[in-house]
């Protein structure tokens, strides 16, 4: 192919050029929208007060132990005593897990008012009695829990 004296050869080498740089900027913007779009419409959650209401619940866990006079009257196992573990930052399932394997029993659960209604994901952000504390084996720990938003501390 010969250049023409009106520069045609450089002309189409430069609307290939623009061409190919079309194509990669509305690719970029493609894969922009692409990865900036929801999947899915995410369910519109109510602003979290900044309250610290509880609400005293029964553990989900009650009908499967002891009724309170039974717990009451129940002597502890032998080795009489142990230390309470922190089971802060822990599911319901997961800290009664940790409660009962470290042989006491969850007493009183209550939830604080903020973040949203309550589900599985909540968190243990206090107990009592607290982390350390020597307690009779078979002993009931009361958990408050709190919106799953909450920050919880790294070891």
């Amino acid at each position: 192919m010969t250049d023409n004296p009106n520069g045609g050869h450089e002309r189409n080498a430069r609307r290939e050029q623009l061409a190919l740089m079309a194509i990669g900027v509305l690719a970029v913007l493609l894969a922009i929208l692409f990865l900036t779009r929801p999947s899915e419409p995410a369910p519109e959650q109510p602003t979290p007060t900044p309250t610290h209401t509880t609400v005293e619940t029964t553990s989900p866990l009650a009908s499967l132990s002891a009724s309170p006079s039974e717990a009451a009257s129940a002597s502890p196992p032998p080795g009489g005593e142990g230390a309470v573990g922190d089971y802060g930052c822990l599911t319901l399932a997961d800290a009664t897990a940790a409660v009962e394997g470290d042989g006491f029993e969850v007493g009183s659960v209550a939830y604080t008012l903020e973040g949203g209604p309550v589900t599985d994901d909540w968190l243990v952000s206090d107990q009592t009695p607290s982390s350390g504390e020597p307690i009779a084996a078979g002993s009931a720990i009361d958990l408050i829990l709190s919106s799953p938003f909450m920050v919880c501390p790294t070891p």
